[in-house]
C-alpha cells in the first residue's frame, strides 16, 4: 500500500469518526407532527437522575424512558412545546 493510499484511507477513516460522533457528542432535538419538539438521550443507568434534573430545568418534560439491556443501558426522551 502506497502512502497516497494510506491518506486517502485516513481521511476516509477521520471522517466517518468526526460524522458519528457528532451525533453522540450532541444530540439535536426533532421536531414531531404535533405541536411537540422531541430530544432523545442516552445515559448510564446511574446517571439517570442527573439527566432528568438537568433536562426538567431547561423546561423538556419526560416522555418516555426506554431500557436496553445493551450498554449503555437508558435513553429518556423528553418533549416540549
Amino acid at each position: 500500500m502506497n502512502r497516497f493510499s494510506r491518506i486517502c484511507l485516513l481521511v476516509t477513516a477521520v471522517s466517518l469518526i468526526v460524522i458519528a460522533l457528532r451525533s453522540i457528542v450532541k444530540p439535536q432535538p426533532v421536531v414531531g407532527a404535533g405541536h411537540y419538539e422531541y430530544l432523545a438521550v442516552t445515559t448510564t443507568t446511574l446517571a439517570i437522575q442527573t439527566e432528568l434534573d438537568r433536562h426538567v430545568a431547561e423546561r423538556w418534560e419526560p416522555a418516555a424512558p426506554l431500557y436496553s439491556e445493551q450498554p449503555p443501558g437508558v435513553t429518556l426522551s423528553f418533549r416540549k412545546y
